[in-house]
């Protein structure tokens, strides 16, 4: 998903959180660390009765987060635990909108109730949120949100236990439910332009919940003395671009330094970016394939023990750059020169 492809993975890893967070709970609620805890939103029954509604319910989660709460646009008061009740003309609107705000991060959640499902007398039961919180969907977010790097494609990851209790669930409007793998897996992307992830859950009854999270973009580019310089997270596709091959005093230490410098499509030098280089065939260097990382100038350099009997012909080398989405490879020789004979 030579070096093995763990040890690949393990030189880019970024340290990442998971939330796990029951869809029906506020996504925007920090402090919820796992799918089937207590729903932040919980309702008592509702009524609708010519065009207004009247409902009741307790808005939970963390304690250090006062949540705002508004329904059809209208804010409504939290007690002290949390508890509400508010009447509302819903001015024509077919749809119950509870909206809750984090007014520390922006983040909002807004669960929408058809209200053609009120029963005899108005009634709409309590129950009408199980259906989405027992689709157990989770969403993996990152320690400080949705960072988009350098304009690169953001990744979207998480989980649905139950896909059977939904019929639709998108990530900015792209389908993802039809696309969720062994486990309830599903990824999706979405371009490094977005400015929101707006996921959108519905269930059987027409009940949905729409989160929206707010994207930052980052960037990793820096000035150095030899250019623009760039992570490799955030770099645009690689190349390597020159390979140079220092020869000095080689007869008389058996060694040669080959400097390897890479740069994106845009031409900014990637720094962190894995290079690994062999010989061609295997047999002509002491030790086997070396690898290390760009430093922030674009450039690996690599110390080359040749065997003796390599000395004389063509060494010829093979560079492979790896960055999280692109490889690049370049096949160089270089001629070593003959050991003085002995006696």
């Amino acid at each position: 998903m030579g070096v093995s492809a763990v040890h690949t993975r393990a030189l880019f890893r970024r340290a990442t959180i998971c939330a796990l967070l029951s869809l029906v709970l506020v996504l925007a609620v920090p402090g919820i660390t796992q799918a089937g805890a207590t729903p932040v939103l919980t309702l008592g029954p509702v009524s609708v009765l010519n065009g207004v509604v009247t409902l009741t319910g307790t808005v939970g989660g963390s304690p250090d987060v006062t949540l705002d709460l508004s329904i059809n646009g209208q804010p409504v008061g939290l007690g002290a635990a949390g508890q509400f009740t508010a009447t509302v003309n819903l001015g024509g609107q077919s749809v119950i909108a509870v909206e809750l705000l984090n007014p520390l991060t922006g983040e909002i959640a807004t669960i929408s109730i058809p209200i053609s499902l009120a029963g005899p007398g108005g009634n709409i039961p309590a129950t009408v949120l199980d259906a989405l919180n027992g689709a157990g969907i989770s969403l993996t977010i990152p320690p400080d949100g949705f960072q988009i790097l350098d304009g690169s494609p953001l990744t979207i990851e998480g989980q649905v236990l139950n896909p059977s209790n939904l019929v639709s669930l998108t990530v900015n409007g792209v389908d993802i439910l039809n696309s969720v793998g062994p486990g309830g897996n599903y990824s999706t992307t979405v371009p490094g332009t977005t400015t929101q992830v707006i996921i959108v859950a519905t269930d059987n009854q027409g009940v949905s919940q729409t989160s929206v999270f707010q994207t930052t973009q980052i960037s990793s580019v820096i000035q150095t003395s030899a250019g623009l310089s760039v992570s490799a997270q955030g770099a645009q596709g690689v190349r390597i671009t020159k390979i140079r091959y220092l020869m000095r005093a080689v007869k008389q230490t058996r060694r040669l330094t080959m400097e390897v410098t890479v740069k994106d499509k845009r031409g900014y030098l990637i720094r962190s970016a894995i290079v690994r280089v062999s010989s061609i065939p295997g047999s002509k260097l002491q030790s086997g394939p070396l690898v290390t990382t760009t430093n922030k100038i674009g450039k690996a350099r690599f110390v080359l023990r040749p065997k003796a009997q390599a000395f004389g012909q063509r060494l010829r080398m093979k560079a492979k750059a790896t960055i999280p989405r692109a490889s690049a490879t370049r096949v160089t020789s270089v001629r070593l020169p003959r050991l003085a004979r002995i006696g």
